[in-house]
């Protein structure tokens, strides 16, 4: 319980983990770690039954699920439409990071999330 360094708080829990502001982190390794955040809008419904619509960004670059299969944008595009007809913004939670890029999480998802085979009820 009480390594060196350690950050434990006296009552034995662990502090909030720090604010992270400017470039993104470096592994020993000198790779950067990449940013991931999520974003979310109300779709419909009424609370506290309301469907969402989320997306995964990573360093600004968000990936979302639609009928073409795993797509990107620059700018939280997807969420347009929500934000048009809703008037708010999407929320974003920031995640934390990962040492995946954007480019390794588009790979690893096209393979369960084809073109074509986007279902609001089932995936």
């Amino acid at each position: 319980m009480g390594n060196k360094g350690s950050a434990e708080a006296k009552d034995g829990t662990a502090p909030p983990p720090p604010v992270v502001t400017g470039p993104p982190p470096m592994e020993p390794t000198g790779k950067f770690v990449n940013k991931v955040q999520l974003a979310s809008s109300v779709l419909g419904g009424v609370p506290p039954m309301c469907a969402y619509h989320t997306s995964v960004v990573i360093n600004d670059e968000e990936f979302f699920f639609d009928m073409g299969g795993v797509m990107s944008t620059r700018n939280l595009g997807s969420h347009e439409q929500m934000k048009t007809q809703s008037g708010r913004d999407p929320v974003v939670i920031d995640m934390g990071y990962s040492q995946y890029s954007a480019s390794q999480l588009k790979a690893a998802l096209d393979q369960y999330f084809l073109a074509g085979s986007y279902d609001l009820l089932r995936k």
